[in-house]
């Protein structure tokens, strides 16, 4: 296959084409978790300046990558990002070379064009190497992992006093905790507030529901798919080829059994039984809520993936490298989902 004769498209804005490519891309490895997004379509439209690169082959599309354009704190220091959020190829054109001539041409498009220090990063499966080609062409850093904190109820129960304004999650979120990737900027389609306040203390969350059709769970496929699936109660947590669930977004809180609290409505709310927080390995913050014995059943079923964290840099000095690397990456659900 000829890949120069492929044809190179910069877009702002989804086509019907690259919709409906998005939708049907299957995400992650074989042997490990592999899914399908249902609600790609909406979160497209949410992206905050994004940049579709695109090839074509005699007008079909071949494939598309997408970049979106952010301004991020990064231990209170803003700086330009792109932020990797859609891969995709057709069927017909993979293992062909088009993922990483695809890469060539994108990465090749910003190294002639942005003007300003730039970090370029993406969350990448431990066991997924594709995206890796951008450290080609940006010297790259890996910042670890994060992982999913699963929490479930089979009947969660509303809780008095849960605040749903927005003015009230303001109030708490940003936290005064140095993170890198903290941005603004995305509206709230979608998305709810959650608070809960007594006294001094404080729980409050963004948060979305999301739909996942799965292919393959990780770990026992089988009954993850065939078995328990049928079990009364169990089928709330376990739903075979579905999975539905909330993502937590953003989140800040000053006391864990509030914030239990608080999931559990949030759950009761969107009348459904699991709950996703998406956290960096080596943020402290999330120590104590990952080992907490209220959890739910969720994570006894099921273990959390390890998904790595990559930073590219353009002329980016080595102070500022150093700096990113003594705090610990904010995860937001939206991106990750």
């Amino acid at each position: 296959m000829e890949l120069e004769k492929l044809e190179y498209k910069l877009l702002n804005a989804p086509t019907d084409e690259i919709r409906e490519l998005l939708s049907r891309t299957v995400y992650g490895t074989v042997g490990g978790l592999q899914l399908r997004h249902r609600d790609t379509s909406w979160k497209l439209d949410e992206l905050i300046s994004p940049d579709y690169h695109v090839l074509y082959d005699t007008g079909k599309l071949v494939g598309v990558v997408v970049y979106s354009n952010r301004r991020a704190k990064f231990g209170g220091i803003e700086f330009k990002t792109l932020y990797i959020r859609y891969f995709s190829i057709s069927p017909e054109y993979q293992n062909k070379g088009v993922a990483k001539y695809l890469t060539e041409i994108a990465v090749k498009n910003y190294r002639e064009t942005l003007k300003e220090p730039t970090v370029v990063y993406a969350f990448i499966e431990a066991k997924n190497t594709r995206s890796v080609a951008v450290g080609d062409f940006f010297e790259p850093l890996s910042l670890g992992y994060f992982s999913p904190i699963y929490f479930s109820r089979f009947s969660p129960k509303k809780k008095l006093g849960v605040n749903t304004e927005r003015d009230l999650f303001d109030k708490y979120y940003p936290t005064k905790e140095q993170v890198n990737f903290e941005y603004q900027g995305r509206s709230d389609r979608h998305a709810g507030y959650f608070t809960l306040e007594r006294n001094d203390r404080y729980a409050t969350l963004k948060c979305y529901p999301v739909s996942w059709e799965i292919m393959h769970y990780p770990n026992n496929n089988w009954l993850m798919m065939n078995l328990l699936p049928r079990i009364p109660f169990i089928n709330k947590l376990v739903e075979g080829s579905e999975l539905n669930f909330v993502a937590v977004d953003a989140l800040a809180w000053n006391d864990n059994d509030l914030l239990i609290e608080l999931f559990e409505h949030v759950l009761a709310q969107y009348q459904l039984s699991k709950l996703m927080v998406y956290a960096d390995t080596k943020d402290s913050r999330f120590d104590q809520l990952r080992s907490d014995d209220k959890l739910g059943m969720m994570g006894k079923l099921q273990k959390p993936p390890k998904v790595g964290i990559q930073l590219f840099f353009h002329d980016c000095d080595d102070t500022f490298k150093k700096r990113i690397q003594d705090y610990p990456v904010e995860v937001r659900g939206f991106d990750v989902t």
